[in-house]
């Protein structure tokens, strides 16, 4: 844990998760400096983690959006060879070669 001084800014998220832990032992311009930076990383943790949606293909008529890129719909493939295939990565590529997956 960080220690921090009376008077002493309150710098790092460490420091400011110290200060709000007890905020009785520290000032109340600690206490607010602390929670600006709590926010101020918040909104940069929450900025930077966004995850991108791919696009999976089309499956019963709707069109799927995926989390991961390397996802695909598999059930408009026409045999069991093919959706076999479909669950490697060289097997979706070669699908892709084929001209049955995106």
């Amino acid at each position: 844990m960080a220690k921090v001084e009376e008077g002493e800014i309150v710098n790092t998220v460490e420091e400011a998760k110290t200060v709000l832990r007890n905020p009785d032992k520290y000032s109340v311009q600690q206490v607010k400096d602390a929670k600006t930076l709590m926010d101020r990383f918040a909104t940069l943790n929450q900025e930077s983690n966004k995850t991108k949606m791919a696009d999976g293909g089309m499956a019963s008529g709707k069109k799927h959006m995926y989390l991961n890129a390397g996802a695909a719909v598999v059930d408009n493939l026409p045999n069991k060879g093919t959706r076999a295939l479909a669950k490697t990565a060289k097997g979706r590529e070669a699908l892709k070669n084929m001209g049955l997956l995106k």
